[in-house]
């Protein structure tokens, strides 16, 4: 027996929706879905770093900046991807994930003809 998951059938991709589709229908993922992770850190450790130097210049305790500097980036590194997991796409958004990411091509929306 298999146990079968809760989750809708994907294709036996774990991203379905998230990549934009080649010639083959299965796609790479962005280059901008690649670095966003990486994005996400280097803010946090920007912050990080802030705080740490704020308080080795302030103290002037390695140890204790050192310390703040890894809560700074933690708290920083939580709470962006906390705003990055609220994310809601607008209308424009939403249809171009529902269709796959192709830009462009999609024309079953009729236009207004309004000025």
């Amino acid at each position: 027996m298999t146990e079968q998951s809760s989750t809708p059938d994907t294709n036996g991709t774990p991203d379905a929706g998230l990549t934009a589709k080649g010639p083959s229908g299965f796609g790479k993922p962005t280059r901008r879905e690649i670095l966003k992770p990486a994005e996400l850190l280097v803010i946090s450790a920007v912050m990080g770093l802030f705080v740490g130097l704020t308080v080795l210049l302030s103290t002037r305790q390695p140890i204790l900046a050192i310390i703040f500097f890894g809560i700074a980036f933690i708290v920083a590194l939580i709470v962006t991807a906390m705003f990055t997991l609220t994310f809601k796409p607008n209308a424009a958004e939403a249809q171009e994930l529902a269709d796959g990411g192709d830009k462009g091509t999609r024309r079953d929306t009729p236009r207004s003809l309004e000025h």
